[in-house]
């Protein structure tokens, strides 16, 4: 069992990691954001190695009214370096929020880490007079640079992050991922601390860094980006929520609380690479299409759609998502999925109880022309033309195919000229939202997205769809779905 608290200190927080079976208390994460230091004085607990190291006051600082500023103007482009004494880490997560004041040879700043002293150590800064981001090593004073990025300039505050595990270097400029670099020069701990150089004057605040050298996530960046409040998990997932109290909702005769299970919600995990992102979205059946138009246009993945309830009133489906990439993107899809669901209810604050349009009429469908778009001979019976294509797969020792239920199949109702059709498409994973996507752009619309088996090799999905229109476009929409499940290579 893990517990973690925070312990303040000063303008030090550090949180411990708890292990109650080994009995060992680990300082595991260190914030300095200088509020309780005094104005016009060094920091404690750190060495100013070279440069003036000043707190002062600045009303804009993220954490409160103090940064820290270094506030030397050398006209030679001497390195000023300020390091946390009794730091120590090798593998190192490590971030700061700055603000660069003045500097007319350079400005902006950065961070310091795996320092052996003030003339040998890694450093990641930013320097807006360049508009670049870079990451260098410094050995005996002198400056090799290991990777560079282009940075479009904008004024205020801005967070630099490095990570470090083993060679790997990972620089992050407001949250994204811009260098990435291998360097086996320092390669065990040292201390953390900060940087400019020559004339840059520059502010510091929220200085944090972490041993484990994981990635983590701003709760605020995902706030910012989703309109929604965040919360942190300890385990590190940033959750955003939205309950669904807009539409009354009824449960075998009772009314039913969001609490209960009536709530939209997304959770962000950090990767490597950025964050992952995976949720549970509340959608009445108009809003099915919009939200997963939504979802597909802001890159994420649709990984369920299906019923939690019997006896609902209205009728209430869930939507799951998921993607991966920048955590701002991310969380901005999100709030494109859930914006388009408010812009229906804002238009129609009942749910609708049936899709616009006709209704189909029982007639004369085309089936050679149906047939011929689709590429494969169907059945007419009771007015109904059924084409299905089976899939194959193993469960149990057997193998087993379309008479066992693993088909692709599409059922024609109506005529010609105004046609219903409903079906169902078997899936392997990766096929799944090459299939989805495309029956979204043909305009059908996805009913569901489930398994119908446990155990088969490989696994199968399962979509089922409803569409109406003239026969032989519905026949293409149907077609171009396959062709978009032919793509995926198995």
């Amino acid at each position: 069992m893990r517990r973690f608290k925070l312990f303040p200190t000063t303008s030090l927080f550090v949180l411990f990691s708890i292990s109650t079976g080994a009995g060992v208390s680990q300082a595991i994460a260190e914030t300095w954001d200088f509020d309780t230091e005094t104005i016009g004085k060094a920091p404690g607990g750190f060495d100013a190695a070279v440069g003036e190291w000043r707190i002062v006051d600045d009303p804009s600082a993220p954490s409160g009214r103090r940064a820290l500023a270094q506030l030397a103007k050398n006209s030679r482009p001497t390195f000023n370096v300020i390091l946390a004494a009794d730091t120590s880490y090798g593998d190192v997560d490590l971030s700061v929020k700055l603000k660069s004041i003045a500097g007319k040879i350079d400005q902006g700043g950065g961070v310091v880490w795996r320092a052996r002293d003030h003339r040998n150590y890694y450093i990641a800064r930013y320097n807006p007079l360049e508009d670049n981001y870079r990451v260098y090593k410094v050995v005996d004073g002198r400056r090799r640079q290991l990777e560079s990025a282009d940075i479009e300039r904008s004024g205020g505050w801005h967070t630099l992050r490095v990570t470090m595990v083993g060679n790997r270097i990972r620089c992050y400029y407001d949250h994204r991922l811009s260098l990435e670099a291998r360097d086996d020069t320092f390669d065990g701990p040292g201390k953390v601390g900060l940087w400019t150089k020559a004339d840059a004057q520059t502010h510091f605040d929220d200085l944090t860094v972490s041993a484990s050298g994981a990635p983590s996530l701003d709760p605020e960046v995902i706030e910012k980006a989703s309109g929604a409040s965040a919360s942190q998990a300890p385990d590190g997932v940033v959750r955003i929520g939205w309950p669904r109290t807009d539409v009354r909702v009824l449960v075998d005769g009772m009314p039913f609380r969001p609490f209960a299970g009536l709530g939209s919600w997304a959770g962000f995990a950090p990767t490597e690479r950025g964050a992952m992102v995976m949720g549970d979205t509340v959608v009445f059946q108009d809003e099915v299409g919009p939200a997963m138009d939504a979802a597909f246009s802001a890159g994420l993945e649709v990984t369920a759609l299906h019923n939690h309830f019997f006896y609902d009133e209205p009728r209430v489906y869930f939507m799951h998502i998921g993607g991966g990439g920048n955590v701002e993107d991310l969380a901005r899809g999100v709030k494109g999925v859930w914006d388009a669901i408010k812009k229906v209810r804002s238009e129609a604050p009942q749910p609708a109880t049936r899709f616009g349009g006709g209704v189909p009429e029982p007639g004369t469908l085309d089936q050679g022309a149906i047939e011929s778009i689709i590429g494969t001979e169907g059945k007419l019976q009771d007015g109904v033309l059924k084409i299905s294509i089976g899939r194959a797969a193993e469960m149990h020792g057997l193998r087993f195919g379309g008479s066992m239920g693993l088909s692709s199949w599409v059922a024609f109702s109506g005529s010609d000229d105004l046609a219903a059709i409903d079906g169902d498409f078997a899936m392997t994973a990766g096929e799944v939202q090459p299939v989805l996507r495309a029956l979204r752009t043909s305009g059908i619309h996805v009913v569901a997205l489930h398994n119908h088996m446990v155990g088969e090799q490989p696994a199968y999905y399962f979509t089922h769809f409803w569409g109406k229109g003239p026969a032989k476009a519905l026949a293409r929409a149907f077609r171009n779905a396959l062709d978009a499940q032919a793509t995926v290579t198995r």
